[in-house]
């Protein structure tokens, strides 16, 4: 935080590490937050300019801890984190919805608004209220409400809306079809691997998916085609999945085998008299995150 003396034509560091600071209406203190620790500190004077004091020559400016932070004992710090404020939603949704149709009749420019009928608008709205059931909800009838004003560049946004836990789905670059009641690799795209963002993950070193294998599992999941395919890849892009796949046959009836795939074995339904290695396991496959718009793989 910095300041400078119009008088003295000189400016200081006041303190460091402040996120957001509010000066007083009479300049004498300041409401300070540096990350999460909230304090009231007492705005020093600037130092003369000759002196050798805060701010003046040679002096070093002020450290985290602030100006009069009152030393190790933390005088001013506010205990924020033991406050607690009981809030009734519907009842700030209620007023927050007069609000809004109040700003609008005090502040829009037109004071006809555009032909509208006021107290129509807002009886027709109101009871959307006894059905929202979030912060976003509301804004979903407020920006339905604002629009019968009919004007560009009324928007709605912001509020208290809680951030969501997104999980991402891992792309194989491949389209599907279906045969025999199993899914299978209709069309592998081999992308651009020497580009990190449009690598294939079908097509990598090692892996070698060919296009009409039959897709059996995916780490361990079997997967029919009663299944959704994107359903088994839940929250695995950017990370290996291990894929259990088969030329041809899958449904052909004879003795559950033991047969080669690599590093890791799979004991599934062969087809008869089948020759080592028709049943593959894949572990180093790792799922794409969704690819920027226009790549060809992820599709």
């Amino acid at each position: 935080m910095h300041r400078y003396d119009l008088r003295q034509r000189r400016a200081d560091v006041v303190t460091s590490g402040v996120r957001f600071f509010e000066i007083s209406a009479n300049g004498e203190k300041t409401l300070t937050a540096r990350a999460d620790r909230w304090s009231i500190e007492t705005l020093r004077p600037m130092a003369p300019a000759a002196g050798a004091g805060p701010g003046g020559p040679g002096a070093a400016p002020a450290g985290p801890g602030g100006g009069n932070q009152g030393g190790a004992g933390g005088a001013g710090v506010l205990a924020t984190e033991n406050i607690e404020v009981r809030s009734d939603p519907r009842a700030e949704w209620k007023q927050m919805y007069h609000d809004a149709w109040r700003i609008q009749r005090e502040f829009f420019y037109d004071p006809d608004l555009h032909g509208l009928d006021l107290k129509a608008s807002i009886k027709k709205y109101e009871p959307y209220l006894d059905a929202v059931m979030s912060r976003r909800d509301l804004s979903y009838v407020f920006a339905d409400m604002m629009g019968e004003i009919t004007v560009g560049h009324l928007g709605v946004g912001g509020g208290d809306v809680p951030e969501t836990r997104t999980i991402q789905t891992g792309l194989l670059g491949a389209d599907y079809r279906i045969d025999n009641g199993r899914y299978r690799f209709g069309r592998v795209y081999d992308g651009e691997n020497w580009n990190p963002d449009l690598r294939a993950p079908l097509t990598q070193p090692g892996v070698n998916v060919q296009e009409g294998e039959y897709l059996l599992a995916v780490n361990g999941r079997e997967l029919r085609a009663v299944d959704n395919v994107y359903s088994l890849f839940e929250a695995t892009a950017g990370k290996n999945v291990r894929l259990r796949r088969r030329p041809q046959c899958p449904t052909a009836a004879g003795p559950r085998n033991l047969v080669g795939g690599g590093p890791f074995a799979s004991e599934g339904a062969a087809c008869p008299n089948p020759p080592r290695g028709t049943e593959k396991t894949t572990r180093a496959v790792r799922s794409n995150r969704p690819p920027p718009p226009g790549a060809v793989v992820g599709r």
